[in-house]
């Protein structure tokens, strides 16, 4: 879906990430700020990532939780559980019903909004905005006013927000998802940012974060310290990610 000229968007966040790297990256872009909104499919019903309230669609034939506020999933509930059983668990939570084409509306809203700080924006993931500043930085004062004007923005709006910035998408995106603090990265330093996180911030598939737990391998930094084609070798193209 365009909505202007230079802007890109998808919103079927379904993707691997490996194609998300290649169709962000492939723009020429070099710098990526991911605006993680942990409660944005709830807070757009006016909940606070404070209520505790999940987020229901019909999913494998039963209403199964596909969203949840930060306070939900403190109190065990996870994505893929049943209605009934996150009722079970945790009888005092509020589960709305998914409206898509409300969620896509408001989805659209956001990333034009954002539009203001950058020419190119993407919903890549269903959590995470994301901006390719690298050409638009400079404009607000640089990096780091610009992650201010962007945190501004979704406070704004009514959204909780986490923020990182990075040469590498997913890079950005595992730090926004995994750091209790706004991060900016500087240029060619990603891996180490990546290092000292668990492997499972990668959302390896379960047979190859399995593999890697039984080796040992607990943190992105041993699995970086592996040599490349060794573990693409045994673990194929999933294992090179």
């Amino acid at each position: 879906m365009v909505v202007a000229p230079g802007c890109w968007i998808d919103v079927m966040p379904d993707v691997t990430h490996e194609r998300t790297r290649v169709m962000l990256q492939s723009l020429g872009a070099r710098r990526f700020l991911v605006v993680h909104l942990p409660a944005f499919r709830l807070e757009r019903l006016g909940y606070s990532a404070h209520d505790l309230v999940g987020l229901i669609d019909e999913v494998k034939n039963a209403m199964r939780l596909v969203a949840l506020t930060p306070s939900a999933r403190d109190c065990g509930l996870q994505i893929g559980m049943t209605a009934t059983a996150a009722r079970a668990l945790v009888p005092e939570v509020l589960l709305e019903e998914r409206m898509a084409e409300a969620e896509l509306f408001d989805r659209h809203a956001l990333m034009v909004a954002f539009g203001q700080l950058s020419d190119r924006v993407a919903w890549p993931w269903e959590e995470d905005l994301v901006l390719e500043v690298s050409r638009t930085s400079r404009v607000f004062g640089g990096e780091e006013a610009t992650m201010t004007r962007a945190r501004i923005l979704a406070e704004s709006l009514g959204h909780c927000c986490h923020l990182s910035l990075a040469d590498d998408v997913l890079a950005a995106h595992i730090l926004a998802t995994h750091t209790p603090t706004d991060v900016a990265v500087p240029i060619g330093e990603a891996a180490s940012f990546l290092s000292p996180l668990p492997i499972a911030a990668m959302r390896p598939p379960a047979e190859l974060f399995t593999a890697l737990r039984a080796l040992g391998i607990e943190r992105i930094g041993q699995l970086a310290a592996l040599d490349s084609a060794s573990v693409s070798g045994r673990y194929g193209k999933t294992g090179a990610l």
